[in-house]
Formats: structure tokens, C-alpha cells, sequence
């Protein structure tokens, strides 16, 4: 297996989507909030979770699909 080395790399520029710009990612969001509730034993509906978490109302959702 060849490794790739600096020498071979030439980058001329490097983007972030840390808002989800690009990539729709607040299902994947939603999910693991709704994983740690469950763990944590939380009592609340995923829709009530996100719009709390990301203070955002219901008119985001609904997550629970």
C-alpha cells in the first residue's frame, strides 16, 4: 500500500459546511438527539427535542420520519 506524501497533495482550497448549507444534515442531527434522550431517559418527543436544541420552531421538523 503507497501512502500518500505531501509531495503528491496540492491543494488550492479547503471548504467547511458547518451549517448545512450543503448537505442537509439535521435528521442525522435529530437522530442521535433522540439516541442520547432514550439513553439518558428523557420523556420527550423528538419534534419538542430539536425545536429546543436548536431553538428553531416545529416548522423545521418533523424528525420522527
Amino acid at each position: 500500500m503507497k501512502l500518500i506524501s505531501e509531495q503528491d497533495i496540492s491543494v488550492q482550497a479547503f471548504m467547511f459546511d458547518m451549517d448545512g448549507t450543503m448537505i442537509d444534515s439535521m435528521k442525522h442531527h435529530a437522530q442521535s438527539r433522540e439516541v442520547f434522550a432514550q439513553h439518558h431517559g428523557l420523556d420527550i418527543g423528538i419534534d419538542e427535542l430539536m425545536a429546543r436544541a436548536t431553538r428553531r420552531a416545529a416548522r423545521a421538523g418533523p424528525y420522527s420520519n
